[in-house]
């Protein structure tokens, strides 16, 4: 007779839970940062703590990434692989009806009413979700869309490539693309001459947003997807003074790291 160890009675219950309470509170905390940044009460304070509040989003990028990994797994798990097509119709169905009708909102009222045709050449841009391309400018109330440009980025290509790469070869390939993001915004590229490339209103580099949290998430759900790497990660995160302890590490590098924290 087989009998089950703790730790593969936790894995067993994780891989059962369908809603992640804790990953309410920690919406609350990244809304919570998005404001504080958006409202310039913080002017005064000692800017390497206060000044953190757009971290807010890369925080939701890896609650995206995390998620959206954790279903795609699950749904293999359960059927043997998982439907591209069904993944991309419902995010179709999520997305896709009113973010449309917020553009076009937008641009009646910046273009059609208020008779401003500047912006004019960049509409499409917004319909193809690649508002975080666009260089400088933005249409009325759509700047903060390019959050949301770097989500759909990620869906296009993530299930695809996650179906395509082994699962021997998963972790490493994830890896390096996070450091292929981290090298960006530490300018190395620059120093051997690759820079943003320019085409027409759009910039494709990545010299503010990144998709390394949106992977960061994805890397953590395959690692916890797995009974080694679930038992692995509960040792460093598991124990119940953990959260406040990770806490407390997280506001000493909002403290201490003297560079802007992009991604």
């Amino acid at each position: 007779m087989n009998v089950s160890s703790p730790d593969q009675d936790r894995h067993a219950a994780y891989l059962a839970t369908r809603h992640f309470g804790s990953l309410d509170g920690l919406r609350f905390l990244c809304i919570s940062l998005v404001i504080w940044h958006h409202v310039p009460i913080w002017h005064g304070f000692d800017p390497l703590f206060f000044s953190r509040g757009h971290t807010g989003v890369d925080f939701f990028f890896v609650l995206s990434g995390f998620l959206i990994t954790t279903l795609l797994l699950r749904e293999e798990g359960r059927d043997g692989r998982f439907s591209l097509r069904g993944f991309y119709w419902r995010r179709i169905l999520r997305i896709v009806p009113i973010y449309f009708f917020v553009v076009t909102v937008a641009a009646v009222c910046e273009i059609g009413i208020k008779g401003d045709f500047r912006n004019l050449d960049i509409l499409p841009y917004y319909f193809l979700f690649m508002a975080n391309f666009i260089d400088g400018r933005n249409i009325g109330f759509l700047d903060p869309t390019w959050s949301l440009a770097v989500e759909e980025q990620y869906y296009l290509i993530w299930p695809a490539l996650l179906l395509l790469v082994s699962r021997r070869w998963i972790v490493p390939v994830l890896i390096g693309l996070i450091g292929w993001n981290f090298a960006i915004q530490l300018d190395l590229f620059d120093l051997v001459g690759i820079t943003a490339v320019a085409v027409g209103p759009l910039s494709f580099g990545m010299d503010g947003p990144t998709y390394a949290p949106i992977l960061m998430g994805s890397l953590v759900a395959i690692v916890l997807h797995a009974p080694a790497g679930f038992a692995l990660l509960s040792r460093l995160t598991g124990f119940r003074p953990a959260p406040w302890l990770w806490l407390g590490l997280l506001c000493l590098a909002y403290a201490a790291l003297p560079q802007i924290l992009r991604g």
